[in-house]
């Protein structure tokens, strides 16, 4: 098998639920003003790999529209504050972005049925289109953040000629 195959099956491979949401078995992601809830199984895996360098793949569980990132850093890109993730989301479905947040809005077109959450007490509510999953991969040996970014491109590179949705930005 060619080492790009490797790549995208190690990329894409455990898929866990990434949204906590009302039931198992519900498209309805919950959040509140201080980000999305990671599901349990997410939560659980990234726990254990969040300080690791890592690649992440989120996308829908039909294998389409397509996010992928690295994290080098301590803690991980999936914090509910600033300047992360599940913050960032958030922040982009209720309007209250900053002006040095990165760009969700990609993300919440694709993923999402509609950008008017409902509000529920103390969270938002949000139907998702279809389940979005989460894989995590931790390259062995540890990665630099210049081999983390070379994984990251390559696998940009592979969807986009597989001809799949890919919601990072064109550089």
């Amino acid at each position: 098998m060619r080492t790009e195959e490797v790549l995208w099956e190690l990329a894409l491979a455990r898929p866990v639920s990434l949204f906590r949401t009302l039931s198992e078995e519900s498209l309805l992601a919950v959040f509140d003003e201080k980000g999305f809830f990671l599901s349990q199984e997410a939560q659980q895996i990234y726990k254990q790999i969040c300080s690791l360098p890592h690649v992440y793949t989120a996308r829908f569980g039909t294998e389409n529209a397509y996010y992928f990132g690295i994290s080098n850093q301590f803690g991980g890109r999936w914090k509910r504050s600033h300047a992360y993730h599940p913050r960032g989301l958030a922040c982009e479905i209720l309007g209250t972005k900053r002006y040095d947040d990165q760009d969700h809005r990609r993300w919440v077109r694709e993923w999402f049925q509609c950008l008017e959450p409902s509000h529920r007490g103390s969270y938002y509510e949000i139907p998702m289109k279809e389940k979005v999953v989460i894989s995590f991969f931790v390259p062995q040996p540890r990665a630099s953040r210049a081999e983390l970014r070379g994984i990251e491109s390559l696998l940009i590179n592979m969807a986009r000629r597989r001809g799949l949705i890919v919601l990072n930005e064109r550089d």
